[in-house]
């Protein structure tokens, strides 16, 4: 009984206490513009605790996967790096797909660097590439959908794709194929892309309530087994111009 009677004391304190607690309001304020640079002082203390994580992933990213026989860089309408990535996401695609893609995208500012490089390609060259955490989905887009796709891709200046193939002209997708065969525009099509785009990205918009299907891998996974996979055959990777989109100033 008296034990309880202290722990009742104690609960009525604590509700005076609360009752009783004062707020504070800011009276006043001042702001300062601290420049993060190299003059700044180290923080040594920060510095040993970040140090093995640090060192974890240095060594992951320097981790050499294959290498490229030639420097490819990304360009408009078409480029070597533009259509390595488009050729090897469409072939990772229809490997997980029972070969059900038509053809595959990429937005060209996805791709972050400008350049890859001839040698010795690592782990990290490919995050530099491929930073964002996007993910392959193949959406089903009818025939007047995948026109509307490929007039912006044309509007644009062209973005790296593969499996189809266009010209454009005063800024329109003319002469489209795709598979191989001509544009139909009452056929769906199977395409392959990033989530990003997908989900109305780059002004896609009309893209987002499409049917689709997640192949739960990252385009950068995509790149790093697609070379992994090269290498472990001894093949350097490549790539060609081949005309896949042509600009025309007729």
């Amino acid at each position: 009984m008296r034990a309880f009677r202290e722990i009742s004391f104690a609960v009525v304190i604590l509700l005076f206490l609360v009752s009783c607690e004062r707020h504070f309001v800011v009276s006043k304020h001042s702001a300062e513009r601290i420049s993060v640079n190299a003059s700044l002082p180290s923080d040594q203390e920060i510095i040993n605790i970040i140090q093995p994580y640090k060192d974890s992933i240095d060594e992951l990213m320097s981790v050499v996967i294959g290498n490229s026989a030639i420097s490819m860089s990304k360009g408009r309408p078409e480029s070597l790096l533009g259509n390595l990535l488009g050729d090897l996401v469409l072939d990772k695609s229809k490997a997980l797909t029972d070969n059900k893609v038509d053809f595959a995208i990429l937005n060209y500012g996805g791709i972050r660097i400008s350049t890859l490089p001839a040698g010795e390609i690592t782990v990290g060259k490919i995050y530099e590439l491929m930073p964002f955490e996007n993910k392959v989905l193949v959406l089903t887009l009818d025939g007047v959908t995948t026109l509307d796709l490929l007039h912006r891709i044309a509007k644009s200046g062209g973005w790296p794709m593969s499996g189809a193939t266009f010209i454009i002209q005063n800024e329109k997708a003319t002469s489209i194929k795709i598979a191989g065969e001509l544009f139909d525009i009452n056929k769906d099509y199977l395409v392959a892309m990033p989530d990003y785009i997908a989900n109305g990205g780059d002004k896609m918009t009309m893209l987002k309530d499409k049917p689709r299907k997640d192949l739960g891998i990252l385009i950068r996974s995509m790149i790093i087994e697609y070379i992994t996979e090269l290498a472990e055959e001894g093949i350097s990777l490549s790539s060609k111009l081949d005309n896949r989109i042509i600009e025309s100033y007729e």
